[in-house]
């Protein structure tokens, strides 16, 4: 039998040369293919939390201004209603309405008279806020004085409140003359069946003059929280707000807040977190976006992580008051590779044990 083997050795060992070579050619070509379908895979999974995200980042954008208009809205009715241009009590039921009907965004709307004294807050359901801010004198406030100076609607970047909290004001003028006064008492008191007397207590005016502010406050972080309920709960996303001006007002990295893009402070943070090609693409795209463009870039991290980043502006009568960026990290794609890489290393093992046991059943074959 001994010799019937050795006998047999230079054909068995070409068997084991033919198996050999076909289990290294199938492994090689499973290795590439895996390596091209993993590849493939990954780059679909990355679009497609591109093209998410930038989608994302255009329906915050959209909802957050069609959300503010809806406040200017409120602001025009207000500023036209017979009861605030003849400076009636009734006016706190329609601001308090104005108040409930977007009280997820703004935290008060105000009244004033032509003098900056607050008359009437939607804040003033609270008998402390009554107390202490009821007649209150904001004339040397951006919100009255800019507006009391140019007779138009002024939006404004984040100051802070007389509550020393940082809000964002919309403010509208009251402008009345003799026309709107004597139709708006007519409007209001053919419901109340008093007419002739009410008329004879408006004084006529010829041309229109200034008589208060109607305004709007929104926090910021109100911002952010409306922000926040409008992203898919499945959506591992973190949102940034920045003002027209380049201003931070939020962002999911609180080292960023209240700092100004481009400044020597941001650039200081940035080089902790990102290596030189990355700062240049985030600040590439900032560029993109104050130039109204939208689009999104993808960054790695110095801990490896990558990330896409959307980024839009947010309009209001055509005019930017806001830029959201939206970033979303590829934990998805990684998942993705990973499991790919499992079913490799699965199909590579599979194939070293086949050449194994093609090998021992040679020898066994052999004795």
């Amino acid at each position: 039998m001994q010799l019937s083997f050795l006998r047999s050795l230079p054909s068995l060992g070409i068997i084991l040369s033919i198996i050999a070579a076909f289990l290294l050619f199938i492994s090689i070509a499973s290795y590439l293919f895996f390596i091209d379908i993993s590849s493939k895979i990954n780059n679909i999974a990355i679009q497609n939390i591109k093209d998410n995200t930038e989608l994302e980042a255009e329906e915050l954008s959209i909802s957050l201004s069609n959300k503010i208009e809806s406040i200017t809205t409120n602001l025009e009715i207000l500023r036209n209603s017979p009861s605030i241009i003849l400076q009636l009590d009734v006016a706190s039921n329609i601001i308090n309405a104005a108040q409930y009907s977007t009280g997820d965004l703004t935290n008060a709307y105000v009244w004033t008279n032509k003098n900056g004294e607050i008359i009437w807050s939607s804040k003033f359901l609270n008998k402390t806020a009554y107390e202490k801010f009821k007649g209150q004198n904001i004339s040397e406030r951006d919100q009255f004085r800019i507006v009391k100076s140019t007779l138009k609607p002024y939006f404004a970047t984040v100051i802070d409140a007389i509550t020393n909290i940082p809000t964002v004001f919309i403010s509208y003028p009251i402008l009345v003359d003799s026309m709107s006064i004597n139709n708006s008492a007519t409007s209001y008191l053919q419901s109340s069946g008093d007419i002739q007397e009410q008329q004879q207590q408006q004084q006529s005016q010829i041309n229109k003059t200034f008589s208060g502010v109607v305004f709007a406050g929104i926090n910021s972080s109100s911002i952010i929280n409306y922000l926040n309920s409008k992203i898919t709960p499945n959506n591992q996303s973190s949102i940034n707000l920045i003002d027209k001006d380049g201003l931070i007002l939020f962002s999911s990295n609180t080292e960023f807040n209240n700092i100004v893009l481009d400044s020597k402070e941001y650039i200081e943070i940035m080089k902790k977190y990102l290596d030189e090609q990355n700062q240049r693409i985030i600040s590439t795209a900032m560029k993109k976006v104050f130039k109204e463009e939208t689009g999104s870039v993808e960054i790695i991290n110095k801990s490896g992580s990558s990330s896409t980043i959307a980024y839009t502006p947010v309009y209001l009568n055509g005019q930017i008051v806001f830029y959201v960026t939206l970033s979303t990290q590829h934990n998805f794609a990684t998942e993705v590779e990973d499991l790919i890489r499992q079913q490799q290393n699965f199909t590579m093992g599979s194939l070293f044990a086949i050449g194994i046991i093609a090998f021992l059943i040679s020898i066994i074959m052999g004795l």
